[in-house]
């Protein structure tokens, strides 16, 4: 109720999303409707959603969890222009501050190609690994993320999909793959994580480290 004190008047019906980019010699499209939408006293756009997740788990924000919220900022721009999107769970909240649209469209290319080059074969990159190696630049950390530690699970033993390709560290970063799929696409979501459990991460462009 207190976020929705900023974005009092709710917008009516759905904005229609149409957006299309050049992929390996092929236009792919992308078509939604997109829902939910709000307005303030100024006329700024945002969007209030809940996370049913607890986004702060031991001191530290989850990135994971905030992806998809983060792909439909990306294609709200797009629909109707820049945005506040408030993310708001039991533990955490984050802001995602509003964009240019270009870039908007640029991070929303770059997902849809990476998605396009999924299809094609397994992409080397996991989302908790990846943000831990983004935070800490150490492979170190990055391992004991994806292979787990005593009486702690790895991300790769929670899924299948990982462990079947990539079953350890040394196979995920093999070829160098894994850095470059993590800074692409996860890098302009974690500038804008909070780094501690009471920061809000509004004003930090997309694309830098909060420090």
């Amino acid at each position: 109720q207190a976020a929705l004190q900023h974005w009092p008047q709710p917008l009516e019906g759905e904005e229609p999303l149409q957006f299309q980019v050049l992929v390996a010699d092929q236009y792919l499209q992308l078509a939604d409707w997109l829902g939910g939408l709000r307005v303030n006293a100024a006329g700024g756009r945002g969007r209030v959603v809940l996370e049913a997740s607890d986004l702060v788990k031991a001191g530290h924000y989850r990135g994971e969890k905030l992806i998809g919220h983060w792909v439909t900022h990306l294609g709200a721009h797009l629909a109707g222009g820049p945005l506040t999107t408030q993310i708001l769970s039991k533990v955490g909240d984050v802001t995602l501050a509003p964009l240019d649209p270009d870039q908007a469209r640029q991070l929303l290319g770059d997902l849809l190609a990476a998605w396009h080059a999924g299809l094609c074969r397994p992409l080397p990159l996991a989302a908790e690994t990846a943000f831990a190696w983004l935070k800490a630049g150490d492979a170190r950390v990055a391992r004991k993320i994806y292979e787990g530690e005593e009486r702690k699970m790895g991300e790769v033993d929670k899924d299948p999909y990982l462990a079947r390709v990539f079953p350890d560290y040394a196979a995920l970063t093999a070829d160098g793959e894994f850095a470059r799929w993590a800074e692409r696409l996860l890098r302009p979501l974690f500038g804008v994580i909070p780094v501690g459990r009471n920061r809000t991460a509004a004003s930090t462009p997309a694309g830098e480290v909060s420090p």
